[in-house]
């Protein structure tokens, strides 16, 4: 008997390891074509055992069903997805990556009918960063000045996360995908906000941090509708935002992001902690921008 190893990188190649006596030979098997498939895969070696007289045939079918095998390999499927994470981060901006399509017209509609719909909770001006946008928040309250957090209270009109956001918080969620790989292990969002900005009003989001003690290691934000350009400014470690907001130290880098329409963006590790974000009136695309935006803060105690 004699063993096939197929080695595949991009296109495949076939190649023949014959062993007699102990002693391993390699050459080419010129009547096996050369190219199996031309889907890009990573490297990988699959031993097919095969007598002298297999036809051709079979050792076609032999050598697909293996590769098939291969690639449902949670090694390979893993290494798939690392590439298509360094496919999304974005150039310039560590840690910030982006998924564009990740919600569809039918479902970013849906969405936001709902939240139109969602009449108990109330649009109000953004307290955080000045009056400059509409929005509405969900899930557990900050407290900046105290520097906690506690659960919403209904008789003050604040809200429990609505029920049209849980399965968007289970597909950022879901293992399978090749984000999830960024999340902390126990990441599933408690807290966030709906924000909806038009030109008309002048609408603009202020440079800032989010908390980085109380607004959890990552930050999940979804375009329903009106891309925009988002400014990021880098700083170095350790800057407070009073500095920033009092003109006391000035940005290292900075770097606009084209932020589409339907596209998921994660903000993690340096883009998270030592870039500001924002967006000036003219970087609104569209008359219209909305998103929602999630977190895991702090537990209350």
């Amino acid at each position: 008997k004699a063993t096939v190893s197929v080695l595949y990188w991009g296109k495949k190649k076939w190649k023949r390891k014959k062993k007699r006596d102990g002693q391993e030979k390699k050459k080419l098997n010129k009547k096996t074509p050369s190219k199996v498939c031309c889907m890009k895969r990573p490297f990988e070696v699959i031993e097919i055992s095969e007598d002298e007289n297999t036809s051709e045939e079979n050792m076609k079918k032999a050598a697909k069903k293996a590769v098939k095998k291969a690639t449902t390999n949670p090694l390979m499927k893993m290494m798939a997805a690392s590439k298509e994470l360094k496919q999304a981060e974005c150039v310039g901006v560590k840690g910030l990556y982006q998924f564009k399509d990740f919600v569809t017209q039918r479902e970013a509609d849906n969405l936001i009918a709902e939240i139109e719909a969602w009449t108990d909770c109330s649009w109000k001006k953004s307290t955080f960063n000045s009056h400059r946008y509409l929005v509405k928040n969900y899930g557990l309250v900050t407290l900046y000045a105290e520097r906690a957090t506690r659960l919403p209270d209904t008789s003050k009109g604040e809200h429990k996360t609505p029920h049209f956001l849980k399965p968007v918080i289970e597909k950022i969620t879901d293992k399978k995908q090749p984000w999830a790989q960024l999340l902390p292990q126990d990441w599933v969002p408690n807290e966030g906000n709906i924000n909806t900005y038009e030109k008309m009003r002048n609408d603009f989001l202020p440079s800032h941090f989010d908390d980085r003690a109380l607004s959890g290691p990552v930050l999940a934000v979804l375009t329903l509708s009106g891309s925009a350009t988002v400014t990021f400014k880098q700083f170095r470690s350790g800057t407070t935002q009073p500095q920033i907001d009092a003109g006391r130290v000035e940005a290292q880098l900075e770097k606009r992001v084209f932020f589409p329409n339907h596209c998921l963006q994660l903000v993690t590790g340096n883009s998270r902690y030592n870039f500001t974000h924002g967006i000036d009136t003219e970087d609104l695309s569209d008359e219209k921008r909305v998103c929602i935006v999630f977190r895991m803060s702090k537990a209350p105690q």
